[in-house]
Protein backbone atom coordinates (compact mmCIF):
# COMPACT_ATOMS: atom_id res chain seq x y z
CA UNK A 1 0.00 0.00 0.00
CA UNK A 2 1.48 3.02 -0.82
CA UNK A 3 0.69 6.37 1.18
CA UNK A 4 0.36 9.58 -0.35
CA UNK A 5 3.09 12.18 1.17
CA UNK A 6 1.86 15.80 2.34
CA UNK A 7 2.68 18.51 -0.25
CA UNK A 8 2.91 22.08 0.28
CA UNK A 9 -1.01 23.36 -0.17
CA UNK A 10 -1.40 25.39 -3.39
CA UNK A 11 -1.52 29.27 -2.81
CA UNK A 12 -1.43 32.45 -4.81
CA UNK A 13 -1.62 31.46 -9.01
CA UNK A 14 -0.07 27.89 -8.61
CA UNK A 15 -1.41 24.68 -9.56
CA UNK A 16 -4.19 22.98 -8.01
CA UNK A 17 -3.77 19.86 -5.81
CA UNK A 18 -6.08 16.80 -7.16
CA UNK A 19 -6.74 13.51 -5.95
CA UNK A 20 -8.36 11.36 -8.98
CA UNK A 21 -10.08 8.74 -7.11
CA UNK A 22 -12.22 5.28 -8.11
CA UNK A 23 -13.48 2.30 -6.61
CA UNK A 24 -10.80 0.35 -7.83
CA UNK A 25 -7.95 1.30 -9.91
CA UNK A 26 -7.37 -2.12 -10.96
CA UNK A 27 -10.76 -3.01 -12.86
CA UNK A 28 -11.18 -3.43 -16.16
CA UNK A 29 -13.65 -0.84 -17.71
CA UNK A 30 -14.24 2.58 -19.21
CA UNK A 31 -13.87 4.43 -15.86
CA UNK A 32 -10.22 3.01 -15.77
CA UNK A 33 -9.13 4.61 -18.56
CA UNK A 34 -10.70 7.81 -18.13
CA UNK A 35 -9.20 8.70 -14.40
CA UNK A 36 -5.86 7.33 -15.95
CA UNK A 37 -5.85 9.77 -18.80
CA UNK A 38 -7.43 12.43 -16.91
CA UNK A 39 -4.50 12.32 -14.34
CA UNK A 40 -1.59 12.14 -16.81
CA UNK A 41 -3.28 15.56 -18.20
CA UNK A 42 -3.96 16.92 -14.66
CA UNK A 43 0.01 16.52 -14.43
CA UNK A 44 0.64 18.11 -17.84
CA UNK A 45 -1.15 21.08 -17.10
CA UNK A 46 1.04 21.66 -13.82
CA UNK A 47 -1.59 20.52 -11.24
CA UNK A 48 -0.32 17.82 -8.34
CA UNK A 49 -2.55 14.85 -8.78
CA UNK A 50 -2.56 11.78 -6.86
CA UNK A 51 -4.52 8.65 -7.41
CA UNK A 52 -7.22 7.07 -4.87
CA UNK A 53 -9.06 3.69 -4.75
CA UNK A 54 -10.69 1.78 -2.08
CA UNK A 55 -9.58 -2.29 -2.72
CA UNK A 56 -7.58 -4.05 -4.53
CA UNK A 57 -9.30 -6.20 -7.90
CA UNK A 58 -10.69 -9.61 -7.60
CA UNK A 59 -9.77 -9.73 -11.55
CA UNK A 60 -6.89 -6.82 -11.67
CA UNK A 61 -6.31 -5.32 -15.08
CA UNK A 62 -3.40 -3.12 -14.80
CA UNK A 63 -3.08 -0.27 -17.71
CA UNK A 64 0.21 1.27 -18.84
CA UNK A 65 0.97 3.87 -16.75
CA UNK A 66 2.77 5.82 -19.48
CA UNK A 67 3.16 9.54 -18.71
CA UNK A 68 4.57 11.20 -15.18
CA UNK A 69 4.65 8.46 -12.12
CA UNK A 70 1.78 9.58 -9.59
CA UNK A 71 1.62 8.63 -6.36
CA UNK A 72 -1.47 6.36 -5.11
CA UNK A 73 -3.17 5.41 -2.33
CA UNK A 74 -5.63 2.56 -1.46
CA UNK A 75 -7.72 2.99 1.91
CA UNK A 76 -7.80 -0.87 2.45
CA UNK A 77 -5.88 -3.91 1.55
CA UNK A 78 -9.02 -6.34 2.15
CA UNK A 79 -12.04 -6.33 0.14
CA UNK A 80 -15.11 -5.56 2.89
CA UNK A 81 -17.63 -7.92 0.63
CA UNK A 82 -20.64 -5.54 1.44
CA UNK A 83 -23.89 -5.55 -0.07
CA UNK A 84 -24.06 -2.28 -0.11
CA UNK A 85 -22.72 0.85 1.90
CA UNK A 86 -23.53 1.19 4.64
CA UNK A 87 -24.36 5.41 5.07
CA UNK A 88 -26.65 5.25 7.91
CA UNK A 89 -27.37 3.92 11.41
CA UNK A 90 -30.39 1.43 10.37
CA UNK A 91 -28.41 0.40 7.01
CA UNK A 92 -25.48 -0.68 9.08
CA UNK A 93 -27.27 -2.62 11.99
CA UNK A 94 -28.96 -4.56 9.39
CA UNK A 95 -25.52 -5.55 8.10
CA UNK A 96 -24.35 -6.65 11.37
CA UNK A 97 -27.46 -8.53 12.19
CA UNK A 98 -26.81 -10.36 8.90
CA UNK A 99 -23.66 -11.35 9.66
CA UNK A 100 -21.46 -8.78 7.92
CA UNK A 101 -19.30 -7.70 11.21
CA UNK A 102 -15.90 -8.06 9.78
CA UNK A 103 -17.25 -6.17 6.18
CA UNK A 104 -18.04 -3.35 8.79
CA UNK A 105 -14.72 -3.11 10.57
CA UNK A 106 -13.11 -2.87 7.12
CA UNK A 107 -14.98 -0.16 5.96
CA UNK A 108 -15.11 1.95 9.20
CA UNK A 109 -11.21 1.55 8.95
CA UNK A 110 -11.01 2.55 5.68
CA UNK A 111 -12.75 5.76 6.24
CA UNK A 112 -10.51 6.37 8.90
CA UNK A 113 -7.86 6.15 6.96
CA UNK A 114 -9.71 8.35 4.00
CA UNK A 115 -10.51 11.37 6.76
CA UNK A 116 -7.16 10.73 7.98
CA UNK A 117 -5.74 11.38 4.23
CA UNK A 118 -7.82 14.53 4.02
CA UNK A 119 -6.53 16.33 7.14
CA UNK A 120 -3.21 15.56 5.65
CA UNK A 121 -4.07 17.37 2.00
CA UNK A 122 -6.34 20.01 3.35
CA UNK A 123 -6.19 21.98 -0.13
CA UNK A 124 -6.88 18.88 -1.82
CA UNK A 125 -9.66 18.98 -4.51
CA UNK A 126 -11.01 15.20 -4.59
CA UNK A 127 -12.62 14.27 -7.88
CA UNK A 128 -14.11 10.70 -7.13
CA UNK A 129 -15.65 8.86 -10.19
CA UNK A 130 -17.24 6.36 -8.45
CA UNK A 131 -20.12 6.23 -6.17
CA UNK A 132 -18.87 3.34 -3.78
CA UNK A 133 -15.27 6.23 -2.76
CA UNK A 134 -18.07 9.27 -3.06
CA UNK A 135 -19.83 7.35 -0.41
CA UNK A 136 -16.99 6.61 1.77
CA UNK A 137 -16.00 10.57 1.29
CA UNK A 138 -18.78 11.68 3.05
CA UNK A 139 -18.82 9.12 5.70
CA UNK A 140 -15.48 10.85 5.93
CA UNK A 141 -16.80 14.47 6.60
CA UNK A 142 -14.90 15.64 3.35
CA UNK A 143 -18.17 15.94 0.99
CA UNK A 144 -17.56 19.67 0.86
CA UNK A 145 -14.35 19.47 -0.99
CA UNK A 146 -15.31 16.13 -3.31
CA UNK A 147 -16.67 16.56 -6.67
CA UNK A 148 -18.77 13.24 -7.32
CA UNK A 149 -19.17 11.96 -11.04
CA UNK A 150 -21.42 9.70 -11.94
CA UNK A 151 -20.63 7.99 -15.26
CA UNK A 152 -23.67 5.76 -16.27
CA UNK A 153 -26.87 7.74 -17.64
CA UNK A 154 -29.82 8.85 -15.50
CA UNK A 155 -32.10 5.83 -16.45
CA UNK A 156 -29.30 3.57 -15.25
CA UNK A 157 -29.59 5.17 -11.99
CA UNK A 158 -32.77 4.65 -11.83
CA UNK A 159 -33.28 0.81 -12.58
CA UNK A 160 -30.06 0.12 -10.37
CA UNK A 161 -31.08 2.39 -6.88
CA UNK A 162 -28.00 5.06 -7.83
CA UNK A 163 -30.64 7.51 -8.15
CA UNK A 164 -31.58 7.21 -3.99
CA UNK A 165 -28.04 7.33 -3.16
CA UNK A 166 -27.35 9.73 -5.73
CA UNK A 167 -29.90 11.94 -3.59
CA UNK A 168 -29.06 11.13 -0.45
CA UNK A 169 -25.45 12.32 -0.91
CA UNK A 170 -24.95 14.97 -3.34
CA UNK A 171 -26.56 17.61 -1.11
CA UNK A 172 -23.25 16.95 0.75
CA UNK A 173 -20.87 17.40 -2.11
CA UNK A 174 -19.62 20.60 -3.56
CA UNK A 175 -20.51 19.12 -7.30
CA UNK A 176 -22.28 16.77 -9.05
CA UNK A 177 -21.27 16.25 -12.44
CA UNK A 178 -22.56 13.82 -15.37
CA UNK A 179 -21.28 13.25 -18.88
CA UNK A 180 -24.37 14.36 -21.06
CA UNK A 181 -27.16 17.96 -21.03
CA UNK A 182 -29.56 15.72 -21.32
CA UNK A 183 -28.75 13.19 -18.25
CA UNK A 184 -28.30 16.69 -15.96
CA UNK A 185 -31.51 18.18 -17.27
CA UNK A 186 -33.24 14.98 -15.07
CA UNK A 187 -31.13 14.49 -12.24
CA UNK A 188 -32.02 18.49 -11.77
CA UNK A 189 -35.45 17.33 -12.31
CA UNK A 190 -35.36 14.83 -9.80
CA UNK A 191 -33.87 17.23 -7.32
CA UNK A 192 -30.31 16.90 -7.34
CA UNK A 193 -28.56 19.96 -6.71
CA UNK A 194 -25.72 21.54 -7.96
CA UNK A 195 -25.47 19.45 -11.29
CA UNK A 196 -22.24 20.16 -14.15
CA UNK A 197 -21.58 18.57 -17.00
CA UNK A 198 -18.38 17.72 -17.79
CA UNK A 199 -17.33 15.00 -20.65
CA UNK A 200 -14.95 12.02 -20.82
CA UNK A 201 -11.33 12.97 -22.52
CA UNK A 202 -10.67 10.90 -25.70
CA UNK A 203 -6.90 9.79 -25.48
CA UNK A 204 -6.69 6.61 -28.29
CA UNK A 205 -6.46 7.63 -31.87
CA UNK A 206 -5.01 5.65 -34.97
CA UNK A 207 -2.86 7.94 -37.24
CA UNK A 208 -4.87 8.30 -40.23
CA UNK A 209 -2.72 9.87 -43.19
CA UNK A 210 -3.31 13.49 -44.38
CA UNK A 211 -7.13 12.89 -46.08
CA UNK A 212 -8.48 11.20 -43.19
CA UNK A 213 -8.33 7.95 -44.23
CA UNK A 214 -7.68 4.84 -41.85
CA UNK A 215 -5.36 2.40 -43.61
CA UNK A 216 -6.90 -0.37 -44.75
CA UNK A 217 -7.94 -3.46 -43.10
CA UNK A 218 -6.85 -7.60 -43.85
CA UNK A 219 -10.92 -8.92 -43.66
CA UNK A 220 -13.68 -7.02 -42.62
CA UNK A 221 -14.30 -6.88 -38.81
CA UNK A 222 -16.67 -5.84 -36.15
CA UNK A 223 -15.13 -5.51 -33.05
CA UNK A 224 -16.65 -5.23 -29.50
CA UNK A 225 -15.20 -4.40 -26.78
CA UNK A 226 -15.77 -4.70 -22.74
CA UNK A 227 -16.36 -6.43 -19.69
CA UNK A 228 -17.96 -9.73 -19.65
CA UNK A 229 -20.80 -8.68 -17.27
CA UNK A 230 -24.63 -8.57 -18.14
CA UNK A 231 -25.56 -4.92 -18.62
CA UNK A 232 -23.11 -5.57 -21.91
CA UNK A 233 -25.33 -7.88 -23.54
CA UNK A 234 -22.68 -9.75 -25.49
CA UNK A 235 -25.22 -12.92 -25.57
CA UNK A 236 -27.88 -10.40 -27.44
CA UNK A 237 -24.45 -9.77 -29.62
CA UNK A 238 -24.33 -12.92 -31.03
CA UNK A 239 -27.58 -13.86 -31.75
CA UNK A 240 -27.82 -10.49 -33.57
CA UNK A 241 -24.59 -11.53 -35.24
CA UNK A 242 -26.32 -15.13 -36.12
CA UNK A 243 -29.39 -13.19 -37.74
CA UNK A 244 -27.44 -11.25 -40.11
CA UNK A 245 -27.33 -14.45 -42.29
CA UNK A 246 -25.25 -14.47 -45.60
CA UNK A 247 -24.77 -10.79 -45.21
CA UNK A 248 -21.67 -11.68 -42.83
CA UNK A 249 -19.82 -13.73 -45.58
CA UNK A 250 -16.37 -12.47 -45.21
CA UNK A 251 -17.03 -10.53 -42.27
CA UNK A 252 -15.74 -11.47 -38.86
CA UNK A 253 -16.70 -10.41 -35.30
CA UNK A 254 -14.30 -10.06 -32.22
CA UNK A 255 -15.50 -9.55 -28.78
CA UNK A 256 -12.10 -8.58 -26.79
CA UNK A 257 -12.45 -7.93 -22.92
CA UNK A 258 -12.77 -10.12 -19.12
CA UNK A 259 -14.82 -11.06 -16.93
CA UNK A 260 -17.66 -13.36 -15.70
CA UNK A 261 -19.64 -14.07 -18.01
CA UNK A 262 -17.31 -15.41 -20.42
CA UNK A 263 -18.74 -19.11 -20.16
CA UNK A 264 -21.74 -17.97 -21.08
CA UNK A 265 -20.75 -15.77 -24.77
CA UNK A 266 -18.60 -18.88 -25.50
CA UNK A 267 -22.24 -21.10 -25.15
CA UNK A 268 -24.26 -18.40 -26.73
CA UNK A 269 -21.63 -18.78 -29.59
CA UNK A 270 -21.87 -22.54 -29.62
CA UNK A 271 -25.69 -22.68 -29.63
CA UNK A 272 -25.74 -19.99 -32.51
CA UNK A 273 -23.69 -22.25 -34.76
CA UNK A 274 -21.35 -19.15 -35.72
CA UNK A 275 -17.99 -20.17 -33.97
CA UNK A 276 -16.51 -20.30 -37.23
CA UNK A 277 -16.54 -15.81 -37.55
CA UNK A 278 -16.47 -15.22 -33.86
CA UNK A 279 -13.61 -14.80 -31.74
CA UNK A 280 -13.51 -14.23 -27.73
CA UNK A 281 -10.45 -12.58 -26.74
CA UNK A 282 -8.82 -11.79 -23.77
CA UNK A 283 -8.59 -7.79 -22.74
CA UNK A 284 -5.49 -5.85 -24.84
CA UNK A 285 -3.46 -2.88 -24.13
CA UNK A 286 -3.07 -2.16 -27.67
CA UNK A 287 -6.39 -0.59 -28.14
CA UNK A 288 -4.82 1.54 -30.40
CA UNK A 289 -4.12 -1.90 -32.89
CA UNK A 290 -7.31 -2.78 -32.09
CA UNK A 291 -9.14 -0.49 -33.23
CA UNK A 292 -6.94 -0.13 -36.70
CA UNK A 293 -7.72 -3.53 -37.64
CA UNK A 294 -11.94 -2.80 -37.43
CA UNK A 295 -14.46 -1.68 -40.08
CA UNK A 296 -17.34 -1.62 -37.62
CA UNK A 297 -17.60 -1.11 -34.16
CA UNK A 298 -20.80 -3.07 -32.22
CA UNK A 299 -22.07 -1.88 -28.71
CA UNK A 300 -25.03 -4.29 -27.75
CA UNK A 301 -25.42 -2.91 -23.77
CA UNK A 302 -28.56 -2.48 -21.88
CA UNK A 303 -27.40 0.67 -20.30
CA UNK A 304 -24.23 3.38 -20.51
CA UNK A 305 -23.34 6.65 -19.78
CA UNK A 306 -20.92 8.25 -22.28
CA UNK A 307 -18.54 4.65 -23.47
CA UNK A 308 -15.27 4.93 -23.52
CA UNK A 309 -14.85 2.23 -25.98
CA UNK A 310 -17.25 4.22 -28.45
CA UNK A 311 -15.11 7.38 -28.11
CA UNK A 312 -11.84 5.41 -28.45
CA UNK A 313 -13.69 3.66 -31.68
CA UNK A 314 -14.50 7.03 -33.22
CA UNK A 315 -11.07 8.39 -32.59
CA UNK A 316 -9.71 5.94 -34.66
CA UNK A 317 -11.95 6.51 -37.37
CA UNK A 318 -14.33 2.91 -36.81
CA UNK A 319 -18.05 4.33 -37.54
CA UNK A 320 -20.42 2.39 -34.52
CA UNK A 321 -23.56 0.97 -34.76
CA UNK A 322 -25.14 0.85 -30.99
CA UNK A 323 -28.80 -0.10 -28.65
CA UNK A 324 -30.35 2.66 -27.55
CA UNK A 325 -28.91 2.23 -24.05
CA UNK A 326 -28.10 5.96 -23.16
CA UNK A 327 -28.51 9.97 -24.36
CA UNK A 328 -24.39 9.76 -24.09
CA UNK A 329 -24.68 7.15 -26.99
CA UNK A 330 -27.39 9.00 -28.87
CA UNK A 331 -25.25 12.23 -28.58
CA UNK A 332 -21.98 10.56 -30.37
CA UNK A 333 -23.86 8.88 -33.31
CA UNK A 334 -24.61 12.56 -33.89
CA UNK A 335 -28.03 12.14 -35.78
CA UNK A 336 -26.52 9.25 -38.03
CA UNK A 337 -23.67 10.98 -39.18
CA UNK A 338 -21.12 9.24 -37.12
CA UNK A 339 -22.86 5.76 -35.69
CA UNK A 340 -26.15 3.93 -36.10
CA UNK A 341 -28.51 3.54 -32.99
CA UNK A 342 -30.76 0.04 -33.37
CA UNK A 343 -34.25 1.01 -33.14
CA UNK A 344 -34.00 -1.15 -29.43
CA UNK A 345 -32.21 -3.77 -27.94
CA UNK A 346 -33.96 -6.32 -29.70
CA UNK A 347 -31.06 -8.88 -31.24
CA UNK A 348 -33.18 -8.39 -34.91
CA UNK A 349 -32.76 -4.60 -34.62
CA UNK A 350 -29.38 -4.42 -33.92
CA UNK A 351 -28.88 -7.08 -36.41
CA UNK A 352 -30.18 -4.92 -39.41
CA UNK A 353 -28.54 -1.83 -37.90
CA UNK A 354 -25.11 -3.97 -38.11
CA UNK A 355 -26.22 -5.35 -41.93
CA UNK A 356 -26.83 -1.87 -42.94
CA UNK A 357 -23.69 -1.01 -42.23
CA UNK A 358 -21.88 -3.94 -43.77
CA UNK A 359 -22.96 -3.97 -46.58
CA UNK A 360 -21.76 0.42 -47.20
CA UNK A 361 -18.42 1.12 -47.74
CA UNK A 362 -18.71 4.48 -48.60
CA UNK A 363 -21.38 5.06 -45.69
CA UNK A 364 -18.81 3.41 -43.33
CA UNK A 365 -15.75 5.76 -44.71
CA UNK A 366 -18.03 8.88 -44.06
CA UNK A 367 -19.07 8.11 -40.86
CA UNK A 368 -15.73 7.21 -39.41
CA UNK A 369 -14.08 10.83 -40.51
CA UNK A 370 -17.06 12.43 -39.01
CA UNK A 371 -16.72 10.47 -36.18
CA UNK A 372 -12.91 12.03 -35.72
CA UNK A 373 -14.06 15.52 -36.73
CA UNK A 374 -16.88 15.52 -34.03
CA UNK A 375 -14.35 14.47 -31.14
CA UNK A 376 -12.12 17.06 -32.00
CA UNK A 377 -12.77 19.50 -29.07
CA UNK A 378 -12.66 16.32 -26.50
CA UNK A 379 -9.02 15.59 -25.86
CA UNK A 380 -7.34 15.25 -22.42
CA UNK A 381 -6.26 18.86 -22.55
CA UNK A 382 -9.69 19.86 -23.77
CA UNK A 383 -11.27 18.16 -21.04
CA UNK A 384 -8.98 19.45 -18.20
CA UNK A 385 -9.90 22.78 -19.09
CA UNK A 386 -13.46 21.94 -18.62
CA UNK A 387 -12.62 20.96 -14.89
CA UNK A 388 -10.53 23.61 -14.66
CA UNK A 389 -13.52 26.00 -15.35
CA UNK A 390 -15.67 24.18 -13.06
CA UNK A 391 -12.84 24.10 -10.30
CA UNK A 392 -12.67 27.89 -10.73
CA UNK A 393 -16.86 28.47 -10.21
CA UNK A 394 -16.84 26.49 -7.20
CA UNK A 395 -14.13 28.48 -5.56
CA UNK A 396 -11.92 25.39 -5.34
CA UNK A 397 -9.04 26.17 -7.80
CA UNK A 398 -5.82 26.47 -6.29
CA UNK A 399 -6.83 27.21 -3.05
CA UNK A 400 -9.64 24.56 -2.13
CA UNK A 401 -12.64 24.89 0.41
CA UNK A 402 -11.51 24.86 4.24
Amino acid sequence: MTRLQPVRPPSGDGPSEIVLGMDCLENLGGVQTVVRTLARAFAEHGHAVSLLDIEPSAEPFRMDAGGPVLDAYRLTTRRSGLPYEPTTRLQTAKLAVRGHTGGLLVRRRAVAELRALADAHPSAIWLLTQWRLVEHAVSAGIGARTIGQYHSSFGAAERSGDLARIQRHAPSLAAFCVLTEIDAARFRRAGVPRVHVVTNPVAVTVPADPNGFRPPTAAHTVVAVGRFVEEKAFPALVEAWSRIGAERSGWRLRIVGSGPLRAEIGEAITCAGVGDSVTVEPAVHDVAGLYAAADVFALSSIDEGLPVVLTESMSAGVPFVSTPCAPGVVELADGGAAGVIAASGDPGDLADALASLMADPERRRAMGEHGRRFLADRSPSDVVRQWETLFARLGLDRRGLP
